[in-house]
């Protein structure tokens, strides 16, 4: 198992306090791929970069109450850009602090912040939201053939094959996969260093490319370009705003293959015929099991 979870019901970021802040909530799940290692850093490292970056914000959050007209949007904004910013330092810290270099991971899950809702994705996992026993808000897949991420990947330098980047990697969001991002500060030893061969072989001239600047590194003794002009792989997240109701009944987080074999709205459905015949605290283990067995009898 490369899959990973966390649940933590308060952060506790510093400046966020007061009933219309708090309690700060985060769940998320980690779907690993190439082992467990990205996602497990993730579960034990993720929530404190959540906390510190929304503590950097706390100033701007506070200062709010002047401008009532607009503190909603405003609050808005600063904290989505206090959870992305959070990704992409917990994604830098994966390489230069934990060396974690072979695996990766895509992650989805929601914060909440009071009374409001942030839902995040990064790959292929889905956060889904039931409101009034019917699916209310969804994440969106990253996948390379998504025209938005084609053009990205291209523009990048790199290609998208039979659905996956570079031929590899099924999903184009991820942390970890640093040799889809920058290769070159993989330790030079790292067999992914370079690009992983490819059935069939890559493009000719990106073959080209790649031996030609090795070639000129070792003969000038100058360093080694990147083999993209951007990383082909971001753990930039997607994330959805929403004001929670009393009619807002749970969150549903599950990696790719539940949706593998059933869509968002028969998910959700499950879920609440679970919540109506089992009630309280046990229909969350009751709707796992029933959406578990789907997986496995599909």
């Amino acid at each position: 198992m490369e899959d990973r979870s966390l649940a933590i019901t308060d952060l506790g970021a510093p400046g966020f306090s007061g009933r219309a802040l708090s309690p700060q909530a985060l769940v998320a799940v980690m779907d690993g791929h190439g082992g467990p290692g990205t996602a497990e850093w993730l579960r034990d490292n993720l929530a404190a970069e959540v906390r510190a970056h929304l503590g950097r914000v706390a100033q701007e959050v506070r200062q709010l109450q002047v401008y009532p007209s607009t503190a909603t949007l405003l609050l808005n904004f600063i904290c989505v850009a206090a959870l992305s910013a959070a990704f992409a330092t917990a994604d830098q810290k994966l390489l230069l602090e934990a060396q974690v270099t072979s695996s990766g991971s895509c992650l989805t899950g929601a914060l909440v912040i009071g009374a409001r809702l942030y839902v995040f994705n990064v790959g292929d996992s889905r956060t889904l939201l039931c409101r009034a026993g019917a699916l209310q808000l969804a994440t969106r897949d990253h996948k390379p053939d998504a025209p938005a991420e084609w053009d990205r990947i291209s523009e990048a330098g790199g290609i998208v094959l039979h659905g996956r980047v570079m031929g590899e990697l099924a999903v184009s969001r991820a942390f970890g996969d640093f040799h889809l991002k920058d290769p070159l500060r993989l330790p030079p030893e790292h067999p992914r260093r370079s690009p992983a061969p490819l059935a069939g072989g890559y493009p000719q001239g990106l073959t080209d490319r790649w031996a030609l600047l090795q070639k000129e590194a070792a003969e000038g003794g100058e360093e080694e370009e990147p083999l993209w002009q951007s990383p082909l792989v971001i753990p930039t997240p997607e994330i959805t705003v929403a004001a929670l109701t009393d009619q807002d009944e749970f969150i549903l987080l599950a990696c790719d293959g539940l949706f593998d074999v059933t869509t968002n709205e028969e998910a959700v459905e499950a879920a609440c015929s679970s919540l109506r015949t089992e009630g309280g605290n046990d229909f969350v283990a009751h709707a796992c099991e029933t959406l578990a067995t789907r997986c496995v009898v599909s």
